[in-house]
């Protein structure tokens, strides 16, 4: 019995238990430490190499940065030099040569990063020199890692306003077999027949179409007909006219003289609501003469003007000097002349009207007067229906958002506008024509006229020599 309660109780005996337990925690412990190292150790790996990794895309860009300033400092010295777009594109190749830009260049002058020197290795590329085209190759490396980025670069020379008898935004259409365009022509558009002819007779023979950048198929299926002259721009032609210029803070003149013949005659403005009417039967010589002693800053301010079938209206203007007249609207249905030496700004600010009227008999001096139409008020443009005699407008019209409806005559001058132009009927359009669009039709000539004298009244714009595209990785 003593034998049995003595097994019994060694069986019990838990002494020990603790320095098994001990071990068992050492050794999961341990297990659990060569984990968390190895697993730091694999991060610490996976990090070094991200870090390089990227490390490698900055210290490429970075050559390709230092390429780019370098460049760019050279393509406007050569842009500067040029008078023409060849020329710049020949002079640029040069003083990238006399560089050394094509031959690959080291950039070592990076920090130290854990140990491992960065470096850089560049050249510019050509790609398209007699098109102005090139790229910049850089490769980076850290610590035998490597990434290669890439950087397209255009060469562009200034963009002025093209030499065409009709440039517009949107669409040209002629679709009349009688109807047709002497000189190149041209739009911002890239929609497929944004152009559409009648034939190819619609168009002087040779003349340029010009279509909008980026145009697909080489602008070919820009225009509805098959034609080999077609050029394709680097960027849109901005076409928003220059900000309306509003009528100075003047009172109407009290009396305005005119001369019927020799006699002096004083017309009442002022109290007349400020209108200015010519209306003499079928008497036609009145003689409007502006001088410094009727103007208040070179300008004058009426209501409406408004010459009468049968009348003219002489407006002279001394020698050199550059006059603006403010309407409220003008209406000529008889004939306005521009005479002496200087030129006249007319600035309408409602409704500008033409009923068979004559602008100028004598046609040189269309450069003369120039006409400002204001744009509408409301959501719905103006609308100027143009007819005249065969002696024709002859001047330049700028309208900010205007319809233009051309019934019959001659037109010589430059007609621009924001809003759209039809032609129709029979017409004989000498100058240019700038529009949102054009539809041409009947028995109609558009005839380029090349006239540096009137400028067109779009802001300044100069483009940057140098188009790079962003930096990608290879």
């Amino acid at each position: 019995m003593k034998k049995w309660y003595q097994f019994l109780k060694s069986k019990n005996n838990e002494q020990g238990m603790a320095l098994v337990a001990v071990l068992m925690v050492v050794v999961v412990v341990s297990i659990m430490g060569v984990s968390m190292m190895g697993l730091t150790a694999s991060n610490l790996k996976m990090s070094t190499g991200e870090r390089n990794h990227q490390s490698t895309y900055y210290i490429a860009e970075s050559g390709a940065n230092l390429l780019m300033s370098e460049v760019t400092k050279k393509v406007q010295e050569a842009y500067t030099a040029s008078k023409t777009r060849e020329g710049f594109y020949a002079l640029a190749k040069t003083k990238f040569t006399e560089n050394n830009y094509f031959a690959e260049q080291n950039l070592s002058s990076f920090e130290k990063a854990f140990g491992e020197q960065p470096n850089a290795n560049y050249r510019l590329q050509e790609v398209n020199a007699e098109n102005g085209q090139y790229k910049i190759i850089s490769k980076g490396t850290i610590d035998n890692r490597t990434r290669t980025v890439e950087q397209e670069i255009n060469l562009r020379w200034s963009m002025a306003f093209p030499k065409t008898a009709v440039f517009v935004d949107s669409t040209i259409t002629v679709d009349s077999g009688s109807a047709i365009i002497n000189g190149s022509i041209g739009t911002n558009s890239t929609a497929e027949d944004a152009i559409t002819l009648q034939d190819p007779g619609s168009i002087q023979i040779g003349a340029e179409i010009i279509v909008g950048p980026n145009a697909p198929n080489q602008g070919k299926d820009v225009v509805n007909i098959s034609y080999s002259n077609i050029k394709v721009l680097e960027e849109k032609i901005p076409l928003d006219l220059k900000e309306f210029k509003s009528a100075p803070t003047l009172q109407y003149p009290e009396t305005v003289r005119i001369y019927r013949g020799t006699t002096p005659i004083d017309i009442q403005v002022r109290n007349n609501n400020g209108d200015l009417p010519i209306n003499q039967g079928n008497d036609s010589v009145s003689n409007l003469t502006i001088s410094d002693t009727m103007l208040v800053n070179n300008a004058m301010v009426l209501n409406d003007l408004k010459i009468y079938d049968k009348n003219t209206l002489n407006i002279n203007i001394a020698e050199n000097k550059n006059v603006e007249l403010y309407v409220n609207s003008l209406d000529v249905s008889g004939t306005l002349n521009i005479v002496g030496g200087g030129k006249l700004s007319i600035y309408v600010g409602g409704n500008l009207t033409f009923h068979n009227g004559v602008i100028n008999e004598i046609t040189a001096n269309r450069d003369k007067l120039s006409i400002y139409l204001k744009k509408s008020t409301t959501s719905t443009p103006k609308i100027v229906t143009a007819s005249s005699t065969p002696t024709g407008i002859n001047c330049s019209i700028f309208a900010e958002d205007a319809t233009f409806d051309f019934t019959g005559g001659t037109f010589r001058g430059k007609f621009v506008t924001g809003g759209a132009v039809t032609i129709g009927g029979n017409n004989i359009i000498e100058g240019a024509i700038v529009a949102e669009s054009l539809h041409l039709k009947g028995n109609s000539t558009i005839t380029f006229i090349e006239n540096d004298h009137i400028a067109l009244p779009f802001p300044a714009f100069i483009i940057d020599p140098l188009n790079p595209n962003p930096v990608r990785e290879t």
